[in-house]
């Protein structure tokens, strides 16, 4: 879609997008979609008037990865893999589905829910979307995880509240054990 004037394409995925595509121009008092190159080589557009893709492979500081499936429109879903185990359960870490939201336009939060496939806790995540010069991309969130409790007098213990950052990421970089599980789960 071009923009009122006509100058430049307001994109969805900003991360393919040409740095010709856009004008610099400005509409309605606010400038036109700017588009750099982070440190990786991946467009970014750090004065974004529109929401960015958050589709690909997100890594966070314990090495979790979280994988967001393209999508179109607000609604996303996607997989989990922890990189921290419970003391409470036995069980092996497995890919956990993700269903989540993104505001549109002129926003860049998002929340998902984690199902673990597991255990018999659930997380869920709110965050926003940040382009950052030094780093690449970054999402930053704050987590809820809510735990199976045996009575209600229990209840108190129950919730966990934690703070996340990802970096975007790519499979090319993880285990061939990651890769795989992935690769697996998409066909």
């Amino acid at each position: 879609m071009l923009c009122r004037e006509g100058h430049c394409r307001k994109l969805k995925t900003l991360r393919t997008v040409p740095k010709e595509t856009f004008c610099g121009q400005e509409e309605n008092g606010k400038d036109h979609i700017k588009v750099s190159t982070s440190t990786t080589g991946d467009n970014i557009a750090p004065n974004m008037t529109m929401a960015p893709s958050l589709a690909g492979i997100w890594k966070n500081e314990l090495g979790s990865i979280l994988s967001i499936d393209e999508h179109d429109g607000n609604l996303f879903e996607g997989t989990y893999l922890t990189a921290v185990k419970s003391e409470e359960t036995e069980d092996d870490i497995k890919l956990s589905d993700i269903v989540g939201f993104q505001q549109q336009d002129n926003s860049f939060t998002f929340g998902f829910t984690v199902r673990w496939s597991f255990s018999d806790s659930v997380t869920v995540f709110t965050g926003q979307y940040f382009p950052d010069s030094e780093n690449g991309e970054i999402l930053e969130t704050m987590w809820l995880i809510r735990s199976n409790v045996d009575n209600h007098s229990k209840d108190w213990e129950a919730t966990t509240v934690g703070k996340n950052t990802f970096v975007r990421w790519s499979l090319d970089k993880c285990s061939p054990e990651i890769v795989e599980m992935f690769t697996k789960r998409k066909n």
